[in-house]
């Protein structure tokens, strides 16, 4: 059985998008105990997500920044 892993990372805020058409139509964070003023998602990132994952049925995508600034998919 293959198993896949990272490396550990700390996420500073998590976020979810909702995803239609290649269109994001929402999106909130999801990290209750986070800081008020938490960095939000690289817009670049989203896009590049959401043209490569684009197909014919809605989804969800969740994403988060971190602790180095950079934006991951969770």
């Amino acid at each position: 059985t293959w198993v896949y892993t990272s490396e550990v990372v700390e996420f500073l805020s998590e976020w979810r998008y909702y995803v239609q058409d290649g269109a994001i139509l929402g999106g909130a964070r999801y990290d209750a105990d986070g800081a008020d003023d938490a960095p939000q998602p690289s817009k670049q990132v989203l896009e590049a997500c959401t043209v490569a994952m684009r197909g014919e049925r809605p989804f969800a995508l969740d994403v988060g920044v971190l602790a180095d600034g950079r934006t991951a998919v969770v």
